[in-house]
């Protein structure tokens, strides 16, 4: 088992206060006794669903939709790949500041596995939105339009290298912003247009 899955089934199963997600934890020490003990042998171009600490299909990996469904009926449910090569990886990503809101009691429309930043924080670990949400980035007073945008957020302890929160790959390329010298990121609303005009 890689060591940042390790650690998340670690977490899962000892953190009291989300005792849902125990199951989750069991199922990935499931998973990698089965692949250690060569069970899944014959099975390597696919994609094991586990849950109740059982193997349930093996097949492609789900889309976004498929594994939404599945979550409904199997909330802690995995999917994994027996080929370890294919783990699943973050895209690089933008980096916006951004307030955390989901604190962990609703695990509807997130990603049971962690996967590893590529990019900034390597080797930290993200949690993937399964499903779009709509995103708004502002500083208490202004804000920007919503943006439909699949997200993800560092894990609840990221460590001191980690400064933002983290929202998705294709927010920015949704918003207008410009970046001005010795001025933070601003983001355009109809009130810059003539300024900017000017300028």
């Amino acid at each position: 088992m890689p060591e940042y899955l390790r650690k998340d089934a670690f977490i899962k199963i000892a953190d009291v206060d989300l005792e849902f997600e125990d199951e989750v934890g069991f199922n990935m020490i499931f998973f990698y006794n089965t692949l250690d003990r060569g069970e899944f042998v014959g099975h390597e171009d696919k994609w094991v669903t586990v849950n109740d600490q059982k193997v349930i299909e093996y097949g492609k990996e789900y889309s976004n939709d498929q594994l939404n469904s599945v979550f409904k009926i199997m909330p802690n449910a995995i999917q994994l790949p027996v080929d370890q090569t294919r783990l699943l990886q973050s895209k690089p990503t933008k980096m916006v500041i951004a307030q955390r809101t989901n604190n962990g009691d609703d695990h509807k429309g997130w990603s049971s596995i962690v996967v590893i930043a590529k990019d900034y924080s390597t080797p930290t670990r993200h949690i993937h939105a399964s499903m779009m949400f709509k995103v708004s980035i502002g500083d208490d007073y202004n804000w920007t339009k919503w943006v439909q945008a699949k997200i993800l957020l560092w894990e609840g302890d990221p460590g001191n290298q980690v400064e933002y929160a983290l929202v998705g790959n294709d927010v920015i390329d949704q918003l207008a912003y410009i970046h001005e010298p010795e001025n933070p990121l601003k983001f355009l609303n109809l009130e810059d247009e003539t300024r900017l005009t000017i300028f």
